[in-house]
């Protein structure tokens, strides 16, 4: 599908799902190469940043954080920018372009206020909206942790155990993916200016800022994270010492008794106690008095 929205004297082209028709055709009208055709067509490996005489070809991918799932995705979406025209390429509903598609229609017809380099300007903003998504979930993902702190400090440390490998999971990719973005941004900071004009260096030195922003809040929420799986695996120990400490003291106050049982389990002539009327009961009162005795004096120990 082919959609053309126009701001002032630039044309953004969005291709969702194009078929190779739909490349040969654009292709075609904007003077693209053959080359750079075909790479639409096919997946990347990685994001780069190629140039060719009158344009540039951005090949960027952005992790997409599916909350219900747990899980993340990633999304490549092809960008060929010139002077006066910008072109994508994607094969995923993406709602960030979608949202933004409605804002740039609406401005191009009430913002009169003229634009240097508005394909420049353009690809900035639908960087920028982007990037302002992956800040939305940076913000759910913040409450998140701040939800398995609570249950962490409520007793529930097995649990938050598979609730921060799961964060940190998706934390992992986000910064995996965007690590990509440096390279790609700072050859445009180099080589774009050339292409598309000199004023093209504010607005990708615009998009370099949310990208830096963006890295911050990750690396945050990454050390967030290795904090909060430091202190859970602490409480964890802790639990676990404690119960080990009191299978222990139990132990010891059941070896005496059993001990003490297994005396007067021994065949032999004189068996005191044994025979006699209450010799049940008294035992039991052994049992009890031994039990009461070590258990005061762990207690004064403070072993329990």
């Amino acid at each position: 599908m082919i959609q053309k929205y126009h701001y002032q004297d630039a044309t953004w082209i969005d291709l969702e799902n194009p078929t190779k028709a739909d490349v040969e055709k654009i292709a075609q009208e904007c003077d693209i190469d053959l080359k750079t055709a075909s790479d639409i067509i096919l997946p990347a490996n990685s994001p780069r940043a190629e140039f060719h005489g009158h344009y540039a070809h951005i090949i960027l991918h952005f992790p997409i954080f599916k909350r219900s799932q747990v899980v993340s995705s990633i999304q490549e979406i092809d960008f060929i920018l010139s002077e006066n025209t910008l072109i994508t390429a994607r094969f995923d509903h993406i709602e960030a372009l979608h949202k933004f598609a409605k804002i740039i229609e609406t401005e191009a017809i009430v913002d009169k206020k003229r634009v240097v380099s508005p394909a420049g300007y353009i690809f900035f903003r639908m960087v920028r909206e982007l990037y302002s998504t992956l800040f939305d979930e940076l913000k759910y993902i913040d409450s998140w942790s701040r939800e398995i702190e609570t249950k962490m400090f409520r007793g529930q440390e097995h649990e938050m155990v598979f609730a921060i490998s799961n964060m940190s999971r998706v934390l992992l990719d986000l910064e995996r993916t965007l690590s990509q973005h440096e390279d790609v941004l700072s050859a445009l900071k180099d080589y774009g200016p050339k292409i598309l004009g000199s004023y093209f260096e504010y607005h990708i030195r615009s998009v370099i800022e949310e990208y830096g922003k963006l890295r911050n809040i990750i690396k945050n929420q990454r050390d967030i994270m290795a904090e909060l799986r430091e202190t859970n695996n602490s409480l964890l120990s802790s639990k676990q010492n404690e119960v080990a400490k009191i299978v222990t003291v139990l132990a010891f106050i059941a070896v005496p008794i059993s001990l003490v049982l297994n005396v007067f389990q021994i065949e032999s002539r004189a068996r005191p106690i044994i025979g006699s009327t209450y010799d049940f009961w008294i035992l039991i009162g052994i049992v009890l008095l031994a039990g009461v005795f070590l258990f005061t004096f762990f207690k004064y120990k403070k072993w329990l």
